[in-house]
């Protein structure tokens, strides 16, 4: 697709000198009047992306510290109203959700609005770009992130939309659509480097009418698992001719997956990884085997050890579980490592990197990892739980009580991770001998939950003293 978007050169000579005037204004900290020339050249040169972007960034500037922006909905948007707009008069529609968008510049509605008005208006870039902003305050908003992959997708950029559904992956493993879509656009991103025509039917490289019969039953919803041990001698044959294709090293590796062959299935996925450059895709699929063949691992030796009666056994299997339990949390940690590597923004891997090094014990590295994590609104009272118990262990004591303090002021109901949270605040209270804010601590799990843990022994035991 043809890109719209207007460069600096492309401006009216007065939009132009309208734009190194808000340059000027940004840099002196003027940021309203930055706005009011920002947006003036926004409305004229709707496809001046960079200076939408820089309006945005100024009206976020301005509203920093100002809290009444931080519940603003859109400033008396009306949806209904712009829908109208944009059926008119995409362009005018466009202007009205940026007088919407400099109240609340992270507006879920305004920006939805915005999309769709640029899609309307022939702007697919600032449609994109209308999807990021929403991306950037609610980032595990999977319904945005989705919408976002199908835009990419249809704008034919199927690497950026394989990482988007890959981030829907990490947020929700059990995402079967987001899984999906990260498979067809790696597919279609492989294709494209392979410079395969986009009108040919996959039915169009098949050698013969057997390749396209095996297709087709792999393609079925459901497959038993004697078709899929067929399907795979079927493929298994073809090695000779197909063994340096991506897309075969791919399908051999997805079946193996399904026959739960895991030893085979990272064979070929590593395989198909050296074909594809570094596909994300391939590289998270890894990751997510090695797991699985560790944790198997695990389970089988506590099977054995449950089952062990001879004393000598047991104490064989005990030593050989805890070394194979210390060395599966350091490939965990530097699996973890490896991920953030590849993408060092992700708060999400931030986190997942905190939890492993606190499971293996090395809770100062934790420490770090955690405090980033906690910008993420939607780990974040994970991360302060977390990150409060490495203090704990640090013999941070106050430092602990202060995180865990914070945490409970945030969340409103009694739950699960409240209580946690009250739990570990009264332990540290106990620690730090103050009786009473422990009991204080008990006293709130105890009227909501008689039964959590040992906190009703806790409780009652102070009015029996």
């Amino acid at each position: 697709m043809e890109s719209t978007i207007l460069k600096e050169d492309d401006l009216q000579q007065a939009n132009r000198n309208l734009w190194l005037k808000a340059l000027s204004a940004y840099e002196l900290g003027n940021f309203e009047y930055a706005i009011n020339l920002l947006s003036t050249v926004v409305k004229n040169e709707p496809g001046f992306l960079e200076g939408r972007k820089s309006l945005r960034k100024a009206c976020l500037h301005q509203g920093k510290g100002k809290k009444k922006l931080l519940n603003l909905s859109g400033g008396g948007f009306s949806g209904m109203k712009i829908q109208s707009i944009i059926k008119k008069d995409p362009a005018l529609a466009m202007e009205e959700c940026e007088k919407a968008l400099g109240k609340d510049p992270l507006s879920l509605a305004a920006n939805n609005a915005l999309f769709d008005a640029s899609i309307a208006a022939g702007y697919p870039e600032t449609a994109t770009f209308a999807l990021e902003t929403i991306r950037q305050k609610y980032p595990d908003n999977t319904a945005n992130l989705h919408k976002l992959a199908e835009h990419l997708l249809n704008l034919d950029l199927s690497d950026e939309a394989m990482k988007v559904y890959d981030g829907i992956v990490r947020v929700d493993p059990t995402d079967m659509d987001a899984v999906k879509g990260a498979k067809d656009a790696s597919a279609r991103a492989s294709m494209a480097k392979q410079k395969w025509d986009s009108s040919t039917g996959m039915r169009d490289l098949l050698a013969n009418s057997d390749e396209a019969a095996a297709l087709e039953r792999k393609n079925r919803a459901a497959m038993t698992h004697e078709q899929l041990l067929e399907l795979r001698n079927d493929l298994a044959g073809q090695y000779d001719e197909r063994s340096g294709e991506l897309g075969y090293a791919r399908e051999m590796a997805e079946l193996h997956e399904k026959l739960d062959e895991i030893d085979a299935a990272l064979q070929w996925y590593h395989y198909a990884l050296s074909l594809s450059a570094g596909d994300p895709y391939l590289q998270r699929k890894i990751d997510i085997l090695n797991d699985r063949k560790g944790e198997r691992v695990i389970s089988e030796l506590k099977e054995k050890l449950a089952k062990a009666t001879d004393p000598g056994e047991k104490h064989e299997l005990e030593g050989e579980l805890h070394g194979i339990v210390a060395e599966r949390s350091e490939q965990l940690v530097e699996e973890a490592k490896g991920r953030i590597e590849r993408n060092p923004t992700d708060k999400q891997l931030r986190f997942e990197l905190g939890q492993r090094l606190f499971n293996a014990e090395r809770f100062k590295e934790a420490i770090p990892q955690l405090q980033q994590a906690r910008n993420n609104p939607h780990i974040r009272i994970r991360a302060m739980l977390l990150l409060g118990k490495c203090f704990e262990q640090n013999n941070m004591l106050d430092m602990a009580a202060n995180e865990f303090s914070e945490a409970i002021r945030e969340i409103t109901a009694m739950d699960d991770t409240k209580k946690e949270l009250l739990y570990s605040l009264g332990l540290v209270h106990d620690k730090m001998g103050q009786a009473a804010e422990a009991l204080e601590s008990f006293k709130q799990i105890y009227n909501a939950d008689y039964g959590y843990r040992d906190v009703a022994e806790r409780v009652e035991a102070s009015y029996a003293g």
